[in-house]
């Protein structure tokens, strides 16, 4: 189901749900872009570069800046555009965001009818102004370029193939293991075992915007248990599971 509202002049609301696995081909719009996924994880690719987009971060697509959508998981969409002189007062190129508590608030409160016309407005300015101060955010998961090793990527991530043997893996792209490794670590900086676990944790961070606690996620994504979860999680994202859980407004 797809709403589109046009409050104002000053912006436009997109509220869609997209299934897993629905790829929305390139296209560019004549507005800015901030694109937030309230729930899901989404791969972006703009310019050859993918992006991937998880429930506690942000996108901001400058105006007429070509990119695709890939959706690894279920996906609630949240947009905002904004007039296309915004993206010189926010950027002027494609950049992934944290979403704080506050701007979080924000976006979902546009989407709020209780909210009248004149404090939409102050929000919406509010919104542009937290994003100009915010820092840039670095990928958390590099994906290879086109070609045989992104779609064994995103399959991974699809399919949520943790456990395949690299063997099996390198079969399916006609690699040996150490040609495929040699090619997956000049592609995205990371061996290919390191690279599925960031991936599954990556992923993890859906599971919680859905509201599934700690120990289901763990469970869910394979793991012997919450503890190693917690633990690779925290090394990996720098905050415990239970930290991201109260951003994205999910109990732990």
């Amino acid at each position: 189901m797809t709403l589109v509202y046009q409050d104002s002049a000053d912006w436009l609301l997109f509220d869609q749900f997209s299934e897993a696995g629905f790829m929305h081909p390139e296209h560019y719009h004549d507005r800015a872009e901030l694109f937030y996924p309230k729930t899901g994880v989404t791969l972006v690719f703009s310019k050859g570069v993918p992006l991937i987009v998880p429930p506690h971060r942000a996108l901001w697509i400058p105006a007429h800046t070509y990119h695709s959508f890939a959706f690894v998981s279920g996906t609630l969409q949240r947009s905002l555009f904004f007039p296309a002189e915004a993206s010189k007062i926010v950027s002027t190129e494609i950049r992934v965001m944290e979403v704080t508590p506050l701007l979080r608030e924000l976006i979902m409160g546009l989407f709020d009818s209780k909210f009248p016309m004149p404090v939409q407005k102050r929000m919406s300015r509010l919104i542009l102004d937290i994003l100009h101060e915010a820092p840039v955010t670095p990928n958390p998961l590099q994906l290879p370029p086109e070609g045989p090793l992104r779609t064994v990527a995103q399959s991974v991530m699809q399919d949520q193939r943790w456990t395949v043997p690299l063997e099996a893996i390198c079969a399916e792209v006609h690699m040996t293991p150490k040609t495929f490794e040699r090619h997956f670590l000049k592609a995205t900086g990371m061996t290919f075992k390191a690279w599925r676990a960031a991936a599954r944790l990556c992923l993890s961070l859906d599971l919680l915007a859905s509201g599934i606690g700690i120990k289901q996620t763990a469970l869910k994504l394979g793991f012997s248990g919450s503890s190693a979860f917690c633990t690779a999680f925290t090394k990996f994202f720098g905050m415990t599971p239970g930290t991201v859980s109260k951003r994205l407004g999910k109990p732990e």
